[in-house]
């Protein structure tokens, strides 16, 4: 892992025998995206790769939450690739409706991909609860998947971007090497041993041709994208809960 590093960030992918994956609301719908258009992408990422010369281990495909598309669609299109996914786990849902099951976790990695947490209940904005909650949130659900994989943890990807100091602390606490935010950067920052990196979110407004420019550090596209995060930061720090209505507003 260098500094050439790119990750992107992907939710749900459904398609006709798959309607619901996954959290069913506003917001969780702007980032569930057709299998037909994934695997589009995909072909296309994975071309990109070949083309540059790319080292698949400086390329992080994460996918948040834990719908049931995990297991159905995105691993088999990833493998049909050569690909691996980081699949992060929103672990009070294990088993539920639309969610993958324990069974599906320890079935993605037998092969080979990765997994990881997404705090216990996805909670609206983490940064907010008191500490002894912000701890609940990544202790409990590191519980959960060590007891499932009988391995340790190493990954974590923050729900809803709302990344904080008091949440780095207990990942760190607790093993984590790796963080995901939301930020759309591809710089590795490093904080107490663990790396932080950041994602290009990938919504149902991504076309299919802005993909090579998301791999590219130069273009246009990351330059707006960049532009964006830095003003829905200071939405975040100053609206609080109220950022959600607020975030609907703005196309990114």
């Amino acid at each position: 892992m260098n500094n050439n590093s790119f990750s992107l960030m992907y939710h749900d992918v459904l398609d006709h025998k798959l309607l619901r994956s996954g959290f069913q609301n506003p917001e969780a719908h702007k980032y569930k995206i057709e299998k037909r258009i994934f695997e589009e992408q995909i072909e296309i990422i994975s071309r990109n790769i070949e083309t540059n010369k790319i080292d698949k281990n400086n390329l992080f495909l994460t996918f948040d939450d834990g719908g049931i598309s995990f297991i159905d669609i995105i691993a088999p299109i990833l493998e049909k690739y050569g690909l691996k996914g980081y699949f992060f786990i929103t672990t009070n849902f294990i088993n539920k409706e639309g969610f993958i099951s324990r069974e599906n976790i320890m079935e993605l990695y037998r092969r080979g991909h990765f997994i990881g947490i997404h705090s216990h209940t996805h909670p609206q904005n983490i940064s907010l609860l008191r500490e002894d909650q912000i701890r609940y949130e990544w202790e409990k659900s590191l519980k959960i998947l060590r007891d499932i994989l009988k391995k340790d943890i190493l990954y974590a990807s923050i729900p809803g971007g709302f990344f904080s100091k008091r949440s780095l602390s207990v990942l760190q606490e607790n093993g984590i090497k790796i963080i995901f935010t939301s930020d759309p950067i591809s710089t590795i920052n490093e904080k107490n041993g663990v790396k932080i990196l950041g994602r290009f979110a990938i919504t149902k407004r991504t076309r299919i041709e802005d993909l090579p420019k998301l791999m590219h550090a130069f273009s246009l596209l990351r330059i707006r994208k960049i532009a964006i995060w830095k003003l829905l930061a200071l939405l975040k720090k100053f609206l609080g809960t109220n950022y959600f209505i607020v975030k609907r507003w703005i196309k990114i």
